[in-house]
């Protein structure tokens, strides 16, 4: 086996200079494709979601709020709108 006594510098400078670069590179590329995947699935997930099912909800929710209206049969309880009753609330106290 061979023993050389003297390393040869500028050998180890350009080796060690391009892993360093080819590490930032490939740090960087990594960055950008996982910032790319998830504005891609941001998209899906947020932007093009049906609002259809959220939005009936919604707007029975709004209705049974500002309506009068039957709670529960059985139990005799009925609903009235929230203004409403915010005002009976207060005359009484």
């Amino acid at each position: 086996m061979a023993y050389r006594e003297k390393l040869n510098a500028g050998a180890l400078w350009l080796i060690g200079t391009s892993t360093i670069i080819l590490t930032v590179v490939t740090i960087v590329g990594l960055q950008a494709y996982f910032w790319y995947v998830e504005k891609a699935e941001w998209n899906e997930k947020v932007v093009t979601v049906d609002y259809t099912e959220i939005s009936t909800i919604r707007a029975n929710d709004v209705f049974k709020v500002n309506n009068y209206g039957i709670a529960s049969v059985e139990a005799g309880t009925y609903s009235l709108p929230v203004r409403n009753a915010m005002a009976e609330i207060a005359e009484k106290y």
